[in-house]
């Protein structure tokens, strides 16, 4: 299955290119990826997506979702990665050299998968290292 938009050499996606591929978003700017993920999108002063949340679905689901939006090749090198737990609680941070993939947890079970861009217009990065 194809991507149903382009993507840049940065990762960036925009509105219209999530409209092209899930349909119009609910009244809450939620996309229906499957019947199983939704995703909610914060858009930057251009228009393109700064932020995506995947805010429902099994794990394996999400991780397709995101292979599909945005591949390997476009998130550039991994940098790092880090891992911080309080408890049953755990936040699980990939920094690629374009975007940014945290993956929060309790007791082991995925409850949350965001992406940040690291775009112009966008808010910067926050790095795990400078």
């Amino acid at each position: 299955m194809g991507v149903g938009f382009a993507l840049s050499a940065y990762a960036q996606i925009d509105e219209p290119g999530l409209r092209s591929r899930y349909g119009a978003p609910d009244s809450n700017g939620i996309f229906t990826a499957t019947q199983a993920i939704a995703l909610k999108a914060d858009y930057g002063t251009k228009g393109q997506v700064c932020k995506l949340e995947f805010s429902s679905g099994l794990a394996s689901k999400q991780d397709e979702a995101l292979a599909e939006l945005i591949p390997l090749s476009m998130r550039g090198k991994e940098i790092g990665k880090m891992v911080a737990i309080a408890g049953r609680l755990s936040l699980r941070t990939t920094e690629y050299e374009q975007i940014i993939v945290n993956e929060s947890q309790i007791g082991g079970e995925r409850t949350g998968l965001t992406v940040t861009f690291g775009i112009e217009g966008c808010p910067p990065l926050r790095r795990l290292s400078k």
